[in-house]
Formats: structure tokens, sequence, C-alpha cells
């Protein structure tokens, strides 16, 4: 509960002027040894090596936001049912769901009633030929999970205070990096 324990010195910046911890390719904790469709290496490496040179962080998303990181970096790729986390290599069973789910479950426990969480979702591998099946896979998960949490685009902007968001009890963001079809 970090940000509430600095609620007075941060409730009038705007959340674009606060630093926020993040962890950098968040969900590699539970990369398995499957090559994924975002591996780009051109000599085709085993699955178990890539895993190993690909993993960036051994704690869960669950234990990440308990340590204090308010940023997650998701990287999903599909893996022909379901969409993972994947950096070269498909994660085990991180899907989104579980993703949106372990920010859900950090973000209802009283002490975290004053934390603000982004989701980036970086990369999703292949986006613009996912069917709207998959794409909707993402937005169902996030109103799933997250609905009430989560704020909408027409709602804030990136200079909106933080007591805003907290107030609003919109406090997840969901970022997505500029596919041609908006989440």
């Amino acid at each position: 509960g970090w940000m509430g324990q600095i609620f007075d010195v941060i409730k009038d910046r705007p959340v674009n002027r606060i630093v926020i911890p993040g962890s950098h390719d968040s969900g590699t904790y539970n990369l398995g040894d499957v090559l994924s469709p975002d591996y780009s290496i051109p000599v085709k490496l085993n699955g178990a090596l890539i895993n190993s040179l690909a993993r960036t962080q051994y704690y869960s998303l669950a234990e990440q936001l308990d340590r204090g990181v308010r940023y997650l970096d998701i990287r999903l790729c599909n893996d022909g049912s379901k969409l993972l986390v994947c950096h070269s290599v498909f994660a085990r069973d991180l899907t989104i769901e579980s993703v949106f789910e372990q920010v859900r479950n950090f973000m209802i426990q009283d002490m975290n009633k004053q934390e603000l969480v982004i989701v980036d979702i970086q990369a999703v591998q292949g986006w613009d030929n996912f069917n709207d099946v998959l794409k909707n896979k993402i937005k169902d998960a996030a109103n799933k999970y997250l609905g009430n949490l989560m704020a909408r685009e027409d709602q804030f902007k990136a200079t909106s205070t933080f007591s805003t968001f907290i107030q609003s009890g919109k406090r997840v963001i969901i970022l997505q990096n500029s596919p041609n079809t908006s989440l």
C-alpha cells in the first residue's frame, strides 16, 4: 500500500508525473519451453535454453504487486486456443484471464484501496491477424476481472491527477501498444 501511504504527497500530481516502479516482461516467471510466435532468433534453439534467456522475472504478478510494482509489462501470443504471456516461449499457463485476475485480487484488498496499477499490453503477437473472437477475449477478460476498477479511455487523460483516479474507484489503467484495432 505504498501509494496510499504517500497519498497526501501525490494526490494532486498528474499520473504521468509520478514515478511508478514497474517490471519488464512481467509474466516471464511462468515461461515454459514451447517456442512462441514472437521467437525471432535466426537459429532455432532449444525451448529450455530460450526459457533461461527470456526469463526476466522470478516472482508471480501477485508477488510483484505485493513488493510494490505498479506497472506490469505484458506480452501475449496465441497458442491456437488461448492468449498466453510469451517471450520467445509460451508461458505454461499464464493467460490474459489469469493476469487480470491477479491484478483484481490485489486491488480488492482493503490495504490497496489507494493503489493504482497500470497493465501495459506491450505486444500481442499477430494482433492484426486475430479474429474478433480472440480480440474480444482480452476485452471480455478485462471486463470480467477488472470491470468496475478499470479506467475507461474517455474518462481520464494521462494528466488526470492521482486522486481523480482513486476517488472515482477507477484504479487500473490498461495501456495498449497501438494496434490497428483498439481494445
